[in-house]
């Protein structure tokens, strides 16, 4: 094939694809995944009554390669929270009671700052 009759192709392909008729994309059905990621996170002030010493031992049933796993698994997450939530919220992660609050607020029906 020649370089102008490729070219000439890509021509007609584009202005073909270009005339056909607009069609809407369905929505995918609209579904908010919710994570429970308490037992992810380590409160120092609760386990230490501040910040903890470096030479705390990890809480009860924790090892440290536990609480390495868990805050990978949190910051892994929360990125992911982000990148999907873009265009609208796909992905709540309840970290603290207030989030359950926060959640069930804007989950309220006829509320203009509702989901």
């Amino acid at each position: 094939m020649t370089p102008s009759r490729f070219i000439f192709t890509l021509l007609v392909l584009f202005f073909l694809t270009a005339c056909a008729p607009w069609q809407p994309q369905s929505a995918a059905p609209q579904k908010l995944y919710v994570f429970d990621v308490s037992d992810l996170h380590l409160n120092h002030y609760a386990l230490c009554g501040g910040p903890c010493p470096d030479d705390t031992p990890p809480p009860n049933g924790k090892t440290y390669a536990d609480l390495l796993d868990d805050y990978d698994r949190l910051i892994f997450l929360s990125s992911l929270q982000g990148i999907v939530n873009k265009e609208r919220p796909q992905l709540y992660l309840i970290h603290h009671p207030s989030d359950q609050f926060w959640l069930d607020t804007y989950q309220e029906a006829g509320q203009p700052y509702g989901w």
